[in-house]
């Protein structure tokens, strides 16, 4: 499968399984200023026909700010 990526901001990951079986995959993004962030899953001229997503989690690093 090709064309299907998690994207967190301008960082991107390609994902794909050969075998079918469920994998797990993650996206880092260091967030340098105040403005919204969008985080999705997307598919461009991909060789699936279809895709599932589940189980995302967002977790925050680093220090609160005051």
């Amino acid at each position: 499968m090709k064309g299907v990526s998690l994207f967190m901001g301008n960082s991107t990951r390609a994902i794909a399984t050969a075998d079918e079986k469920p994998q797990h995959f993650s996206v880092r993004f260091k967030n340098t200023t105040t403005q919204d962030v969008t985080i999705g899953v997307q598919w461009t001229n991909t060789t699936a026909n279809w895709v599932a997503v589940d189980n995302f989690h967002l977790i925050y690093e680093g220090t609160p700010s005051p």
